[in-house]
């Protein structure tokens, strides 16, 4: 390349050889899993999990850009009596039906043998319901056409909608809710798509805009933590996790994630991050033996505070009036919001790094490309997505997939955090695996501010046990 002219520069130092060389090979290992636990084999579409995913990213740029975001589910329940071939030659030719039908920036899931999903942005449920629609009638002749005369029952197609708004809280359940109307119209062979409506939303949903305000101007709100332990290292401080709590004016408690959607709908997120780290801050200052037996704790910061141009230096101001060792503080960032403002992310990353606050990349192995981001963000360490960590020791896929991202890590020298370890079996196959922390329920409860001092102390099975098969030791990682 230099001979002809060319040169390329590298942002980051090249690994040795050798490294490199190991590198490539789990990074081309980890794709294979990856690709293999997120998607259908037969459809190229991804799997529920995933799929649940990308609802989750899709409704919240609907509620931060205020855009419509509409669900659906094609439900054809006949395809099980068809014969393998058929079946999937039959699932392909719809699939191809809803991609040229479908609005261009629909995301198609098979969340189910027998069912087809999607989600829209930016798109009416009226819009939708006139493309879903046209496809419904070309499925169905794509599935006559297919199956021809194997097909032994009635060619039924059924098609739901269900428009989300910032009030649709359990996102799982509205795809749930779809998939079985999606099945009810099939059953009765309704002729066009079913229209879901979320009964009594508009006059159950608060005055958001005013209690936001109020709330953080008042700070009415609360902070918990949870505890991240180490399954490597007997000595290791634990890490703590800084999560949300607060109460309506009648002190009813309020979920967590509707507070923060209608903090984003609103527009309000980067004050939301701001009052987080204030608050933080301030109790680190007064709680200086908790601080010093910690290892860190990790702060959120969403994808509105990425584009915040002051956000680096009103950080630096804060940590720096409160005296708290930059340290001791770590940024968490969802892996979705660092790729969609990867030059910002990647900015605040250096800057607060050089000044010694360490990166948390959150929900990782959400994406595609996740591997890439782990190597080209200066990250300390990524937590790995929770669906993957739920249910390893059911699905092998996502066993692979913790697996590999484990290898990953280690071989960019990156520390991994599952979260979601809600039983002892989980916590063994982790430590099996190499995971270096543990966050969930198994692990500690979220705990409110007077709390955290007075929890005792966890005890957990010493990873070497595990990895020497040895049964005649008790030794035990205290944290």
């Amino acid at each position: 390349q230099m001979r002809r002219g060319n040169v390329v520069a590298y942002e980051t130092p090249l690994l040795p050889l050798g490294e490199r060389a190991l590198y490539a090979v789990l990074h081309a290992v980890h794709k294979r899993i990856e690709r293999r636990a997120t998607h259908d084999e037969t459809t190229g579409l991804v799997k529920r999990k995933t799929f649940e995913r990308e609802i989750e990213a899709v409704h919240r740029r609907a509620i931060q850009q205020r855009e419509d975001c509409v669900l659906g589910a094609f439900a054809l329940p006949a395809l099980s009596a068809l014969a393998p071939e058929t079946e999937e030659q039959t699932i392909r030719a719809v699939v191809d039906v809803l991609v040229a039908s479908l609005p261009t920036d629909a995301v198609l899931s098979r969340p189910a043998p027998s069912e087809l999903a999607f989600v829209t942005l930016g798109r009416r449920e009226a819009d939708v319901r006139e493309a879903a629609s046209a496809a419904l009638d070309v499925a169905r002749d794509a599935f006559h056409q297919q199956a021809g005369d194997d097909l032994p029952v009635v060619a039924a197609v059924g098609v739901a909608l269900l428009q989300l708004s910032a009030a649709n809280e359990d996102l799982g359940a509205a795809l749930d809710e779809v998939r079985v109307g999606a099945n009810l119209a099939a059953r009765d062979n309704a002729p066009t798509p079913v229209v879901l409506t979320d009964e009594g939303e508009q006059s159950e949903v608060m005055d958001w805009e005013t209690f936001i305000a109020r709330t953080l101007g008042e700070d009415r709100l609360q902070l918990r933590f949870q505890r991240i332990g180490s399954l490597t290292d007997a000595d290791a401080r634990p890490l703590f996790e800084l999560l949300l709590g607060l109460r309506n004016d009648d002190g009813e408690a309020i979920p967590a994630r509707e507070f923060v959607n209608a903090v984003e709908y609103h527009n309000q997120a980067a004050a939301l991050d701001r009052w987080v780290l204030r608050n933080a801050l301030q109790w680190m200052v007064s709680e200086r033996r908790a601080v010093r037996r910690s290892g860190g704790f990790l702060v959120k910061l969403t994808g509105s505070s990425l584009c915040d141009e002051n956000l680096s230096e009103y950080i630096l101001a804060q940590l720096t009036q409160s005296g708290v060792p930059p340290g001791k503080v770590v940024f968490e960032i969802r892996e979705a919001d660092a790729v969609e403002h990867v030059g910002p992310a990647s900015r605040l990353m250096r800057a607060l790094g050089e000044f010694g606050c360490r990166f948390v990349l959150d929900k990782f192995a959400s994406g595609q490309d996740s591997h890439e981001q782990m190597k080209e963000l200066p990250v300390d360490f990524v937590k790995i997505e929770g669906r993957f960590v739920s249910d390893l020791l059911e699905d092998q896929d996502n066993l692979a997939v913790v697996h590999s991202v484990t290898e990953l890590a280690r071989a960019l020298g990156i520390a991994t955090i599952a979260e979601f370890v809600e039983n002892e079996e989980i916590l063994m196959e982790l430590m099996r695996l190499g995971v270096d922390l543990a966050q969930g329920r198994h692990i500690e409860a979220p705990m409110y501010i007077e709390e955290l001092e007075a929890s005792a102390a966890i005890v957990l099975p010493d990873v070497s046990t595990l990895l020497s098969d040895s049964e005649d030791t008790d030794t035990t990682i205290i944290f």
